[in-house]
């Protein structure tokens, strides 16, 4: 679905948007929305590293 509509869609969007209109409103409105930034990657961490509490 992502490459036809140019926006990722998730089987949540689906049930929360559960008419044609208003999935459509919903695909309109990520299409127009700024793109939302990707969480930084996971890395491990080292032995000398310490959470700080």
């Amino acid at each position: 679905m992502a490459t036809a509509f140019d926006v990722r869609l998730t089987v949540r969007d689906v049930f929360q948007h559960p008419t044609p209109a208003r999935l459509a409103a919903h695909i309109a409105a990520c299409r127009t929305a700024p793109a939302v930034k990707a969480r930084p990657a996971l890395r491990r961490r080292t032995e000398t590293e310490r959470m700080s509490s």
